[in-house]
């Protein structure tokens, strides 16, 4: 099915063959259009890229979720995640300048992983609250 005669594998912009209708993502009142980035140079990049992709379809970017962001509180003396953590904080203030107009999220790097209901339920707590 098509709207306005027009589907995402027409603009060059099609999953996998499939025939998603780019009009249908552009439509800020039914769709919102969330990125998922790490808090790291190359995904940062990959992000912009997605931003000026999607922007070409007529498709806006509303949102932005930074993941695995390291908390101090889990630093705790660990040279290693020390220094991590310094590089995502210069990431972090790349991320806030670079997309500063987006709201911006953030999930801490968690020590399992969101592979089943109730760890899904907890990311949103952490997103959305209770």
């Amino acid at each position: 099915m098509r709207r306005n005669g027009r589907d995402l594998a027409e603009t060059g912009g099609g999953f996998g063959g499939s025939t998603c209708q780019a009009e249908g993502f552009s439509d800020t009142a039914n769709t919102v259009f969330t990125l998922v980035l790490l808090p790291e140079r190359l995904p940062i990049a990959e992000t912009a890229s997605a931003i000026a992709g999607l922007d070409r379809l007529g498709i806006p970017v509303q949102a932005r979720v930074v993941n695995q962001v390291i908390l101090p509180r889990v630093v705790q003396g660990n040279p290693f995640l020390e220094a991590r953590a310094n590089v995502q904080g210069t990431c972090l203030d790349q991320i806030r300048t670079r997309f500063a107009r987006y709201r911006t999220a953030q999930l801490p790097l968690l020590d399992h992983d969101v592979a089943d209901l109730a760890a899904l339920r907890e990311v949103g707590r952490l997103l959305y609250g209770n």
